[in-house]
């Protein structure tokens, strides 16, 4: 992420953000559940770097 030019990351961003708009949002009952929602949200971030910066070079 901090090699990315900055129209990159603002992609980046607006992608999250798009997604986020579209998720449901529930309470979450323990910790436990919170840090589980943090640790799956950072994964898929990390999974998709590669594909969003695959998908900018491309067009």
């Amino acid at each position: 992420y901090h090699e990315l030019s900055q129209d990159q990351k603002d992609c980046v961003v607006e992608e999250y953000e798009e997604n986020k708009l579209h998720k449901s949002k529930g309470i979450r009952i323990s910790m436990k559940s919170k840090i589980n929602n943090v640790t799956l949200t950072l994964k898929a971030i990390e999974n998709e770097v590669p594909f969003v910066l695959s998908s900018l070079c491309s067009s």
